[in-house]
């Protein structure tokens, strides 16, 4: 459902972050008022130097930023951003076509994919002293759009990704710290191609190893799942979700994220394929969210959320009437802030780190590409 093209081809139209200190992954963190404090968003973009696009992706470590970018001959390259504003370039060795960060640990460890020759999808974990270790699914195919996608990592190096058979069924997948993998289906999920049990790129996964994702059943319909530690799966439809797939769109529930906590957040898409987002609490209870200056009037309008940090925060974006798409933030209380960095004419935000740090790209009207974007939205609850 998410209509924003997402790197080296995610099954889906397409980290958690940390703290200042380790307390973060075992509680929720707790914001310091100063008052002097900031009132209002403000944002640092960036480029990574000769780049033709730059996309930031996560947090991997306090002020550090990865993300992806491309060379003026199109090619796909990776990088880290640290707070003096340095680069550094992240490429697997050997990589024929392309590397893309996607999940990383506190202990600055990265998961990612990279495509070989055949376009197949291959696997790597990356260590903070920048060696490379390659991996895939015994059963991933090898052929173009095939293979392994490694997606969010925790703090304890487990990596939750999924796999593109032979057959380009997809299967789910949770990597331990040691390289043992455990593939699993959704109950219900499909088995034809472009079929079956898949996640999305970033915070499925969180510290005490909840993993969240989406199957696409027998009727190309949507559904959510929730893998619980011990390997038990519940199926996560929202009440208000569609269930058809007659005009092709693909209607149902598609989980993005899930915090410490163990709430979700993502995106349905209701009878009249129109877009909203979605948070579900551990015991069940469903809250749409909308922004409300969305659009909703037609198919693929409305609201799509995609990461929710330990505070509770959300982001997302959302389409207005003129088909403009712009970040947002809502608060824990329902609050919605619209994220735009100045000179905009799409924002697009993938991540919000524990401290409240907003990370994205954003099309750029005046140099006319995507740039990267950090937004510290300050003290919203004074908005």
């Amino acid at each position: 459902m998410r209509l924003k093209n997402r790197v080296l081809g995610s099954s889906r139209l397409v980290v958690f972050a940390v703290c200042m200190a380790f307390a973060v992954l075992v509680q929720v963190p707790v914001r310091t008022v100063h008052a002097q404090a900031q009132t209002g968003p403000r944002y640092v973009t960036f480029d990574f130097p000769d780049a033709s696009e730059t996309y930031a992706i996560a947090e991997v470590q306090p002020g550090v930023i990865m993300g992806w970018f491309w060379d003026t001959n199109g090619a796909l390259h990776s990088y880290l951003r640290y707070p003096n504003g340095r680069f550094a370039p992240i490429d697997v060795p050997g990589a024929a076509n392309g590397t893309a960060v996607n999940g990383a640990n506190l202990w600055g460890m990265i998961s990612g994919v990279y495509r070989d020759a055949n376009m197949a999808r291959r696997a790597f974990v990356r260590t903070s002293d920048g060696k490379f270790k390659l991996f895939d699914v015994k059963d991933a195919g090898t052929n173009a759009g095939q293979g392994t996608w490694p997606a969010n990592m925790n703090v304890e190096a487990q990596i939750g990704g999924y796999y593109i058979d032979g057959a380009s069924v997809s299967h789910a997948f949770v990597r331990s710290p040691s390289g043992w993998i455990t593939t699993f289906d959704a109950p219900g999920a499909g088995t034809a191609p472009y079929q079956g049990t898949a996640t999305t790129t970033y915070g499925n996964l969180n510290v005490k190893g909840e993993f969240t994702g989406y199957y696409v059943d027998a009727n190309g319909v949507f559904y959510g799942f929730l893998r619980y530690p011990d390997g038990r799966i519940k199926t996560i439809d929202d009440p208000l979700a569609g269930h058809s797939n007659a005009t092709g769109s693909g209607q149902g529930t598609e989980p993005e994220a899930i915090n410490v906590a163990g709430v979700i957040v993502g995106l349905y898409q209701d009878p009249n394929d129109v877009m909203h987002g979605f948070l579900r609490t551990p015991d069940g209870r469903f809250t749409t969210i909308d922004d409300p200056i969305a659009y909703a009037g037609e198919a693929w309008a409305g609201t799509y959320a995609y990461d929710i940090n330990d505070l509770g925060e959300v982001v997302g974006g959302y389409y207005d009437a003129d088909w403009v798409y712009h970040g947002f933030l809502r608060t824990p209380f329902g609050k919605f802030i619209t994220i735009d960095p100045p000179g905009s004419d799409e924002t697009d935000i993938n991540t919000i780190t524990s401290t409240g740090v907003i990370v994205g790209q954003y099309w750029d009207d005046a140099t006319q590409k995507y740039r990267g974007f950090l937004c510290f939205p300050g003290t919203w609850w004074n908005h």
